[in-house]
């Protein structure tokens, strides 16, 4: 069983059976299934042994090309699997897109991204075990993070939508930027709210609202720009109302950004045989 859910990692059944196998212990039969069958996965695995390894497919084969998917980053096999779950999208459905066997996909979830017992349950974990990287910025290149925040905050629909454009629209891109000030002006409240002023920082804390004062005094209330601005907001941030824990990407944005229905497999088939159908 999984102990302490909200402390555990996606891939919290891998690394424990890692665990094991360099302490050079065996899990007890209490454990959970799955760390036992990668333990000796993982014992065959780790062996100097070429028949050992050679016959780890036919042993374990969902197991092996789960492995195999997650160990292969560049193919980018894993970030589908993992951008599907965090979608919502049961493992028959993203087996289907990618072509692969429903237990391998299964046993990729499994094994390595367990976190749909947490979506829209335990947000605050899935914020900093899986999305945190994001919060350096949406647009940068590392589209594991960018397909994972869609994902979750836009469903699969608006993930094809990105997949199909390769960009994100004007809505899109002032969702997440109204997302980012949101979460900016929340820290500021929290930090607001919470410190307590003591004999160590009592005098950084007058000296920012001296320099606040300061300069709306000079330059005046409204033309003290953004400096004054952000003082204020850091010294005050009282005008904040929370609507809710996680904004969600309004759902007909998705379908504005799709291609008519009759083009969405044209890909899928060929050109060649689009053609010849609508000869």
């Amino acid at each position: 069983m999984k102990s302490q859910p909200t402390r555990t990692a996606p891939d919290w059944r891998w690394t424990r059976a890692q665990r094991y196998c360099d302490l050079g212990r065996k899990p007890r039969s209490s454990c959970d299934h799955w760390v036992r069958r990668i333990y000796r996965f993982k014992k065959r695995h780790n062996r100097n042994d070429m028949l050992a390894n050679a016959n780890l497919e036919r042993d374990y084969p969902d197991l092996y090309k789960a492995f195999t998917i997650y160990d292969n980053p560049a193919d980018g096999t894993k970030w589908i699997i993992e951008a599907g779950v965090l979608a919502k999208m049961d493992a028959e459905f993203i087996a289907n897109h990618l072509g692969i066997e429903t237990s391998v996909a299964q046993v990729y979830e499994e094994v390595f991204f367990d976190v749909r017992w947490a979506i829209g349950v335990h947000q605050g974990w899935i914020t900093s075990k899986v999305l945190m990287p994001s919060k350096r910025g949406l647009l940068k290149r590392d589209p594991d993070q960018m397909w994972k925040v869609l994902a979750l905050d836009g469903g699969w629909d608006a993930l094809m939508a990105f997949w199909r454009t390769g960009r994100f629209s004007p809505t899109v891109l002032d969702f997440y930027d109204s997302s980012i000030a949101a979460e900016q002006k929340k820290n500021a409240l929290v930090a607001a709210k919470t410190t307590e002023i003591n004999g160590f920082n009592a005098v950084e804390h007058l000296q920012l609202n001296l320099a606040s004062e300061r300069l709306k005094k000079e330059f005046g209330g409204a033309s003290a720009g953004s400096t004054v601005a952000s003082l204020d907001g850091l010294m005050d941030a009282i005008d904040i109302e929370v609507h809710k824990a996680r904004a969600v990407l309004p759902q007909e944005e998705a379908r504005l950004q799709l291609p008519p229905p009759e083009d969405l497999f044209v890909e899928a088939r060929g050109e060649g045989d689009h053609d010849e159908k609508g000869k």
